[in-house]
């Protein structure tokens, strides 16, 4: 990756509100990408982008945020899978608890086949016990998934690592 390349994050999956927190995950971006911005002795100001990867109808998007967030729809799976393999990390964004006791998910094999961490708490650690605690972006105690983001995203040694 170009180191001028925009820090991207994926989401994947029907565009549903119902299985995903777009809501939620949308409004926290702008935070994201505040932090990002700053530029701090130990890293330069950078770009933060969100992939949405899926199907549907389209959920609404801030206004604050309408520049940083890309629709990727109907792509090939060697698309999909070259999209997620460029991301800095693929947020979950489960919107219920039914991926963790009923339904399996399939953004966590994703992640693993493309080498793009996944942002995990306890909690998705504990239900998908094939996904090695190491490669992931581990959600600390009652931390969100984009609380999680802002605080690795200048972790760049952290993410080779993962990958």
């Amino acid at each position: 990756a170009n180191p001028n390349d925009p820090i991207s994050l994926a989401m994947q999956g029907d565009y549903s509100s119902g299985r995903r927190d777009y809501n939620g995950i949308f409004n926290h971006l702008g935070s994201v990408i505040r932090k990002a911005n700053e530029t701090t002795e130990e890293h330069e100001s950078e770009e933060v982008v969100l992939h949405v990867i899926g199907h549907g109808t389209q959920p609404k998007v801030p206004e604050h945020v309408k520049n940083n967030i890309f629709f990727d729809s109907g792509l090939s799976y060697p698309d999909f899978y070259a999209l997620l393999s460029r991301s800095f990390s693929i947020i979950p964004g489960f919107a219920s608890d039914t991926y963790y006791d009923r339904k399996a998910s399939s953004t966590i094999p994703a992640s693993l086949i493309a080498g793009a961490p996944i942002v995990a708490n306890e909690e998705l650690l504990n239900a998908y016990t094939y996904l090695p605690k190491e490669v992931t972006w581990v959600a600390r105690p009652g931390e969100g998934e984009m609380d999680t983001i802002e605080r690795v995203i200048p972790d760049k040694d952290g993410f080779i690592k993962r990958r």
